[in-house]
């Protein structure tokens, strides 16, 4: 990263020997949404006891900024590739993958509904339903929106 404050989103190899690694310059956007989200998917990564999945989503993130910065589910997409590197729970709740992730967040992290909401890239409405209405054993990874009632892929596991 350009700043010495910005946390460390991306980790290195060691070069082999006698070798020097280029410096990296990543994109202010990139930079901005690593200083955005590092702390919650770190906190959400130790919880979890996958320390590296961070540098690895966000390294996956960074191949793909470019593309990314297109999408209109950009943070739900982000979250989507870190969630690749957690492993799930056995509880039967962690085959919802965005309801349990939103209690996760919010009863175990401290994390705001809104803080929440920014994170997964859901709307509001979305985590407040989670919230109120966690699934029960044996729900299908699909939930329904609250406003329109349509099917809402909750993400991957």
């Amino acid at each position: 990263m350009n700043t010495a404050a910005a946390p460390v989103c991306l980790a290195r190899a060691e070069p082999r020997r006698g070798r020097r690694l280029p410096p990296i310059t990543l994109p202010p956007a990139f930079e901005a949404f690593c200083l955005l989200h590092h702390d919650t998917y770190q906190r959400y990564a130790h919880l979890h006891g996958a320390p590296e999945a961070v540098p690895r989503a966000f390294g996956d993130l960074a191949t793909q900024w470019q593309t990314l910065l297109t999408r209109r589910d950009l943070t739900a997409h982000a979250w989507q590739t870190f969630a690749r590197y957690i492993p799930r729970p056995v509880p039967p709740i962690a085959a919802c993958p965005g309801p349990y992730d939103a209690l996760v967040l919010h009863h175990q992290l401290g994390c705001t509904p809104a803080g929440i909401a920014e994170t997964l890239g859901v709307g509001l409405h979305t985590v407040h339903w989670w919230l109120s209405h966690p699934p029960s054993p044996g729900t299908a990874r699909t939930a329904h929106s609250p406003r329109s009632g349509r099917p809402v892929h909750t993400g991957d596991a």
